[in-house]
């Protein structure tokens, strides 16, 4: 079986209602679900990109993803019901971080505008 890297994108229920059903019955926040995930997913071989999306840092089997996803929802059932959607991507080319040129321009922009 190939092992590809992968990006993850939870998409949460995040109404008021939700969040009121979240406190009453579970006891838990909008925050701590969120850090429920992170925690999970850094201790499984991610790393957090921005706001609910994580990759993994090395290549892995999807049956490995498949399960530590498993584990997530089979150890805290309750956030099942505030899941609205979970999306797998594989990342064909993670060769190339656009962030040193990103950091290259604001460095640039820094440099000719005296007011940043």
């Amino acid at each position: 079986m190939n092992n590809n890297y992968y990006q993850i994108i939870f998409d949460l229920y995040t109404s008021k209602e939700y969040k009121n059903i979240l406190r009453k019955k579970y006891n838990k926040s909008l925050s701590s679900m969120y850090e429920i995930i992170k925690r999970h997913l850094l201790a499984n071989g991610f790393e957090w990109v921005e706001g609910s999306s994580y990759h993994t840092i090395k290549p892995m089997p999807y049956n490995k993803l498949n399960n530590i996803l498993n584990k997530l929802y089979r150890n805290n059932l309750w956030l099942s019901f505030f899941t609205r959607d979970v999306k797998r991507t594989i990342i064909k080319n993670v060769e190339y971080d656009y962030n040193k040129t990103i950091k290259y321009y604001q460095d640039e922009l820094k440099r000719n505008d005296k007011e940043l």
